[in-house]
């Protein structure tokens, strides 16, 4: 059950990431009301933002799981810190609180996959299945990239009646980090 736990935390990360990534221009232009020219401008400095804050993050968060050995309070917490920047997005009237909220989930994200490979290393099924059991949890980060846009209409038609409010996108990547957070915990063969 470890692996099944595991991967349903990373396709639910994922799909709050899959929201921010492909909707981001949408909630600048729409919830924002910025020129499309500099909606990209901003999507360029999110990008640089999590790009570094992953990066950086996933080089402390990797010295940390091993000086420690604890995995899993740190993948909550990584989960835990994405949910609060999707949220910080949701609720941004701003560039500069969206900004924000983008830097809080990708500090999240960079503990999050740094620490949680090395909690799936730790809990993978089978040692003569295990380039399988990779693949298939390589599903978790896929298949949201598909789904996202699939729902998000539905999430769009829900949340208001114009389909141009996107915050409730960013509430339900919130929720589906902090449920990703959840599964975490299920895990019984990680510290």
């Amino acid at each position: 059950w470890d692996f099944s736990w595991a991967f349903a935390s990373r396709f639910l990360i994922m799909m709050a990431w899959s929201f921010l990534l492909t909707y981001q221009l949408f909630f600048l232009t729409d919830q924002l009301s910025l020129a499309k020219s500099d909606a990209t401008q901003v999507m360029v400095k999110s990008m640089a933002i999590i790009a570094t804050a992953t990066i950086a993050i996933s080089l402390i968060g990797g010295f940390i799981t091993d000086w420690t050995g604890r995995r899993k309070p740190l993948v909550f917490l990584a989960a835990v810190m994405e949910g609060a920047g999707f949220l910080t997005i949701a609720l941004a009237p701003s560039v500069p609180q969206f900004l924000v909220g983008v830097a809080i989930a990708g500090i999240g994200k960079g503990l999050y996959f740094a620490v949680d490979l090395a909690l799936l290393a730790a809990i993978l099924p089978s040692e003569k299945d295990r380039a399988k059991d990779m693949g298939v949890f390589q599903i978790a980060n896929s298949l949201p990239q598909s789904l996202a846009p699939a729902i998000a209409p539905i999430i769009l038609v829900i949340g208001s009646t114009s389909g141009k409010n996107y915050a409730p996108i960013y509430f339900i990547g919130a929720i589906f980090a902090l449920l990703g957070a959840f599964a975490i915990r299920a895990i019984r063969r990680s510290r």
